[in-house]
């Protein structure tokens, strides 16, 4: 139960299929860089330790930007390019199963699709 106890305080669950993350509280209220090395609060960080192992798990991620203060371009594309890439997912598959929410910001979701439909058309070109 210690365990459960730590992971529910992690995430925000309701009935094993949305996953809630406020980014700021639980990964930063700064996140920037595409890889590892750039830093611990990468894109890639992101992406491995958050979306790519519960993106089949829940039915949808909640992702809340509201507190976030900025964001590097290069970890948006890293985290949600990235999650395209690995995954193969359309954009509205993307979509269904993420959904971003800022109160503050009303560019972020315009940066993000741009990033699905640059991966997209890449992946496109193979």
């Amino acid at each position: 139960n210690y365990l459960f106890t730590i992971f529910y305080d992690y995430v925000r669950e309701k009935d094993m299929t949305e996953m809630y993350i406020d980014i700021a509280q639980k990964f930063s209220d700064s996140p920037s860089g595409r890889y590892i090395e750039d830093g611990e609060y990468c894109g890639a960080n992101f992406l491995h330790q958050y979306l790519l192992p519960n993106i089949h798990k829940y039915t949808k991620i909640i992702l809340d930007f509201t507190n976030v203060l900025g964001y590097g371009s290069s970890f948006l594309e890293e985290a949600f390019g990235g999650l395209v890439r690995e995954t193969g997912m359309s954009k509205e598959e993307f979509f269904k199963h993420i959904e971003i929410k800022t109160l503050n910001d009303p560019f972020l979701l315009e940066e993000i699709n741009q990033y699905i439909d640059e991966e997209i058309e890449r992946e496109s070109q193979n």
